[in-house]
């Protein structure tokens, strides 16, 4: 059916057409004066990403993170936590008429069914019924639908109390567990630490070292000294040989200072001055036998060797020292790490707000959000065209009516008898019915 065709149907039967746009818009008006009336309460909620309450230094998150974070906030306001909670707060187990509704829908004749308890029913109905909406910045706006608009704001505020209860239920509780876990650590700690020094103050008196690297240096530059007396007499290599290990032992005890007694140089340095202070031993015993008598030599071998003993002794006491130093240090910088947390988690888990506030909470709706009457009406007028025009074109097909010579030419069995004008009256002719009935008669 092309065009002129449709017009041409229409035209001659418009009352048809009329008739069904009419009837569709009626029933859709009908029905949208009959439909119940749904108010839509809404309540804004901000997110910070930061939390000024929280000793933890947190970097500003990056733009997938904060999306993952406002999805993850989303699935907690919408969790069955939050829904357990605000049937509580608002008491929605003592309606009769909804737990009337939960036996019908359940079939349980007592506190529980098929969909576990009342509460739990009533906790799923809200989160079917609860919508959340996320934007571009760090808003969340929470939206619920009910008969009446007093529920539906009382709903959806609940759901923001109890998210932001739940936030900071989620926040203290895991901190003040850790409190109590660092607490029991920091007991233990601190008897390592205390243990720690006593073994240090303990090595100290047995071995009567109070300053060590000054009573160190002490013994070496005797020894050094002892060395020197007994070399004097000796030859020029000799003397090269003491001033060797005199440049050996200063640059060591930079290295001591610099680098601490495990470091590789140092100990690379340490047998460096063993070997000088070796060959410079067997240089003096052996040049010394030309120069002093054998008294005198005797006597300065036997203090430098002496000497020598108490130096290697001190060297192994200050090592021993240094282990029991570190094991302190390290003991105390536990203690101190393991204090900071303990006290960062206190300070958590003291903590009264959270980083999620109610900005604009819900108030209740002055005009129903559904149904829409007006764009119902629209629409029914758009479907009613539609519906009409599709009834139009059926009776059409089904009663095939002959309104125009062409409409014969594409059935050559039909042959085409007279073509009858349409009747238009004179310029001056009868003025109207009236005049026509009275010269009829």
């Amino acid at each position: 059916m092309n065009t002129d065709l449709l017009f041409a149907a229409l035209r001659a039967r418009y009352r048809v057409f009329l008739l069904v746009v009419a009837a569709t818009v009626l029933a859709a008006t009908v029905v949208s004066l009959v439909m119940p009336k749904t108010y839509v309460a809404t309540a804004s909620i901000l997110v910070d990403g930061r939390d000024e309450q929280s000793m933890a230094n947190r970097s500003a998150p990056l733009e997938r993170e904060r999306i993952g974070y406002l999805q993850t906030q989303v699935d907690i306001l919408t969790g069955m936590q939050v829904a357990r909670q605000v049937v509580a707060d608002l008491r929605l187990g003592d309606d009769a008429e909804l737990r009337e509704k939960f036996e019908s829908d359940t079939g349980a004749a007592g506190g529980t069914g098929d969909m576990g308890s009342f509460e739990e029913w009533l906790g799923q109905a809200l989160r079917k019924e609860v919508k959340v909406d996320t934007t571009q910045s760090s808003v969340i706006r929470l939206s619920f639908p009910a008969r009446q608009p007093k529920f539906a704001a009382a709903v959806a505020n609940g759901f923001a109390k109890a998210y932001v209860d739940a936030m900071l239920k989620l926040r203290t509780e895991p901190t003040r567990v850790a409190s109590v876990w660092f607490d029991e650590q920091a007991v233990g700690l601190r008897a390592d630490l205390e243990r720690a020094r006593q073994r240090l103050a303990e090595y100290q008196r047995q071995k009567g070292i109070v300053v060590s690297d000054e009573r160190f240096d002490v013994e070496n530059a005797r020894f050094v000294e002892l060395a020197n007396q007994v070399a004097r007499a000796g030859n020029r290599h000799a003397d090269a040989l003491a001033g060797n290990l005199a440049q050996a032992e200063a640059r060591l005890r930079e290295m001591a200072v610099e680098f601490g007694p495990r470091h590789p140089q140092y100990l690379q340095q340490q047998a460096l001055v063993d070997e000088l202070r070796t060959n410079l031993m067997d240089r003096a015993q052996n040049d010394g036998a030309a120069s002093y008598g054998r008294q005198r030599r005797a006597g300065l071998v036997a203090a430098m060797e002496a000497q020598r003993e108490r130096v290697l002794q001190l060297k192994i006491a200050r090592g021993e020292l240094a282990v029991l130093e570190h094991d302190v240090a390290l003991a105390q910088q536990t203690y101190d790490q393991a204090m900071q947390r303990l006290m960062a988690n206190r300070i958590d888990s003291r903590a009264s707000q959270t980083n999620v506030s109610i900005i604009d909470p819900a108030v209740p709706p002055g005009k129903p959000s559904r149904p829409r009457i007006l764009l119902n009406i629209g629409l029914s007028l758009a479907l009613g065209i539609m519906l009409a025009l599709t009834v139009v074109y059926l009776m059409e097909t089904a009663d095939r009516r002959v309104r125009r010579a062409v409409d014969l030419e594409g059935d050559p069995e039909v042959p085409m008898l007279a073509v009858l004008n349409r009747w238009e009256p004179l310029e001056r002719g009868l003025p109207g019915p009236r005049l026509a009935r009275h010269l009829l008669r």
